[in-house]
């Protein structure tokens, strides 16, 4: 069975040997991702959709550039957190908004629900982004990588460059600080 790493690296040397289609396969991979990562510096879901398109294009710019000493994701993400950084500088303080279908937290899968189950999640979803927009960077950098894009400990690590004691460390305050925060929901 393939890896991630190893599947990443076959399409990495499909497209450098000229095939330029195969990128798409990096593309649908890591989309929701790095829009995700995007979303989370500069709050607003337009915007990082747009920035999210720059990463992918500076990244394909820059392939061959990428070394393979860490994941393509890890790489990835650099590169978005810093196209995201250098926008929010670029544009001052950005305004945040209502949390957009795909990036909402409070996602279920129960199925069909009514609009007041609708409008409960809504609201249950934006509160929940709120309390980790509310968290130190670290912290917030952490639960994003680990609850809304699943990553391992191992690329957490790897993709933030510290150990995994540090990573294991901020996720336990960073949840400890939400369940602070949330707590008047759980009792609901």
């Amino acid at each position: 069975m393939e890896t991630e790493k190893q599947k990443d690296q076959a399409v990495i040397g499909r497209v450098l040997s000229g095939e330029r289609d195969a990128y798409e396969d990096i593309i649908k991979r890591y989309q929701a991702k790095i829009c995700s990562v995007c979303y989370s510096v500069v709050h607003n879901y337009a915007d990082a959709q747009d920035l999210s398109q720059d990463v992918f294009l500076r990244a394909y710019e820059n392939l061959s550039k990428f070394s393979g000493k860490s994941s393509f994701y890890t790489w990835l993400y650099r590169i978005a957190k810093n196209v995201s950084i250098d926008f929010r500088r670029k544009h001052g303080k950005v305004t945040k908004v209502e949390l957009i279908e795909g990036l909402n937290t409070g996602e279920s899968d129960k199925g069909p629900s009514g609009p007041r189950e609708d409008l409960n999640e809504k609201e249950l979803g934006k509160v929940i982004r709120e309390a980790i927009d509310e968290l130190p960077e670290e912290q917030k950098e952490v639960i994003i990588l680990r609850e809304i894009n699943g990553l391992s400990y191992n690329e957490i690590t790897e993709t933030l460059g510290c150990s995994e004691g540090t990573v294991m460390s901020r996720l336990h305050y960073a949840r400890k600080k939400l369940a602070q925060k949330l707590k008047i929901y759980r009792e609901s």
